[in-house]
């Protein structure tokens, strides 16, 4: 086994945008969560974890266009989870 250690960003994802959470109380804008993983693709992170924390997320389904821009923002491959 070797001592490669792994860079995982994890981004919060909120109604279309990435947001900062304190405590997940208040949310405050800071950005386009595309543009962040292509940022993060040119970085050579292994991997992107993206958080939907929406108000409605627990009973919707993930929204699979936007998993699939960030799929193809990715310049690695990326493992999407099927609910």
């Amino acid at each position: 086994m070797s001592n490669y250690k792994r860079i995982i960003p994890v981004l919060l994802y909120d109604n279309g945008v990435l947001v900062k959470t304190i405590r997940f109380n208040e949310r405050i804008y800071i950005g386009d969560p595309l543009t962040a993983v292509r940022i993060f693709s040119e970085k050579e992170v292994d991997e992107v974890v993206l958080l939907d924390i929406s108000q409605n997320s627990f009973f919707s389904k993930p929204d699979y266009d936007f998993l699939k821009r960030c799929h193809r923002s990715f310049r690695k491959f990326v493992n999407c989870c099927k609910y």
